[in-house]
């Protein structure tokens, strides 16, 4: 239940789809250091048109980072 509304469940999975891609993407912007304001801006011009492979192998490439510090750490020490 959302704002009064009853969603069905192919609604249900549409939404969690949506939200699954807006997590990752904020995820994945997050580990680059982004700062939260301009993430989130990225987030939404991008998270629409991302295919569901692009979704599944950036999902795998923010938990290779997460499990993986020392690589996120040489990212942001790169410049």
């Amino acid at each position: 239940r959302y704002r009064g509304m009853n969603l069905t469940e192919r609604g249900r999975q549409i939404a969690e789809k949506i939200r699954r891609r807006h997590h990752t993407l904020a995820e994945f912007f997050a580990l680059l250091g982004l700062e939260t304001k301009e993430a989130l801006e990225q987030v939404d011009g991008i998270e629409h048109h991302m295919s569901d492979l692009t979704v599944e192998r950036l999902e795998r490439l923010v938990k290779y980072l997460q499990d993986h510090k020392a690589v996120v750490k040489q990212l942001h020490s790169a410049h």
